[in-house]
């Protein structure tokens, strides 16, 4: 399974000789230790890539799809580390771009609570690269209705809102236990929460990677929020989780999106469509500024703004 990963630049040859096939099987055979499982995941994140033209040919991946999304949620939810739970959600992400489907057969198999309870165990979720593929798959899903509204429900929301300590940091490890993290989604929605702490993730080191990771993270949310918010009902308890506040800042402070355009974009068509159910959720300047103009008016202000201008 190492030899197949290091043939990430001819990946066509995983589909010969049923390679989709062997994956499958390898994925859902329990007798396989958690690291081979783990590294045939890797694989399945590699021959799924969107950024791949291959994929479209990959009928044969079509066959086994519900399988191998079977296995990988599993190994999700059972992994003992974070790379294991890396390598694992990556190729659920992957494959919620490659096809629709997945993200109807994610819904069945309760996905959305697999990812959300693994966001407060900081032995499986503790970096932004993996919070990266999570929010990617509840961004993907969260197109579909009913995923949208399993997303609500499963408290998914919350996800995005909180801001300083929250998902997948501290708090969650050291202060409260899995249960009581899951019983105050429910008594405090957060849902949105969820969703709001990813939008004010941070590099830790500084690194080019890690701070384009979190430029994903950050994007990623804002769109899954936009999406979320078609319903009136999320749109509002989004506004009075200070969900409009947080963008905002995001929008007018360019360290605070270190400078993304990507992020900025994501940020100004989520608060808009906040604005659209909640209007008095802005002030004045706010709603002139940024939601009134044309989209490309408000990003060039937003984008030539000073940090004292903030």
């Amino acid at each position: 399974m190492r030899s197949s990963r290091t043939h990430r630049a001819v990946p066509s040859l995983h589909l010969q000789v049923d390679g989709v096939l062997c994956l499958a099987d390898i994925l859902t055979d329990d007798s396989h230790s958690e690291a081979t499982r783990a590294e045939a995941a890797a694989v399945v994140a590699q021959v799924t890539s969107p950024h791949l033209p291959f994929t479209q040919h990959l009928s044969s991946f079509l066959e086994s799809m519900e399988e191998i999304v079977t296995a990988l949620v599993k190994l999700c939810q059972e992994a003992s580390s974070g790379e294991v739970f890396l390598l694992a959600s990556a190729a659920l992400a992957n494959i919620t771009f490659f096809d629709t489907m997945a993200c109807e057969m994610l819904l069945q198999l309760n996905a959305i609570r697999v990812l959300l309870e693994a966001c407060s165990d900081k032995q499986r979720v503790d970096t932004p690269y993996t919070r990266d593929q999570i929010v990617t798959i509840l961004a993907n899903m969260s197109v579909l209705e009913q995923c949208a509204s399993d997303i609500i429900q499963e408290n998914g929301m919350s996800l995005c809102l909180c801001k300083g300590p929250c998902v997948g940091t501290d708090i969650c490890a050291q202060d409260i236990s899995l249960v009581a993290w899951h019983q105050l989604f429910i008594t405090f929605h957060p849902g949105v929460q969820l969703i709001l702490g990813m939008l004010s993730e941070k590099p830790r080191s500084g690194t080019p990677a890690e701070v384009a990771a979190c430029e994903r993270v950050q994007q990623k949310a804002a769109v899954t929020l936009a999406r979320l918010s078609r319903d009136p009902d999320v749109a509002r308890e989004a506004v009075r989780l200070s969900c409009m506040s947080r963008l905002i800042e995001l929008c007018r402070s360019p360290s605070e999106r270190n400078s993304s355009d990507a992020v900025l974009v994501a940020c100004l068509a989520a608060l808009r469509r906040l604005a659209g159910v909640c209007p008095e959720g802005l002030q004045d300047s706010d709603f002139q500024q940024l939601v009134q103009p044309r989209l490309v008016d408000s990003f060039l202000l937003c984008s030539n703004m000073e940090e004292s201008f903030v």
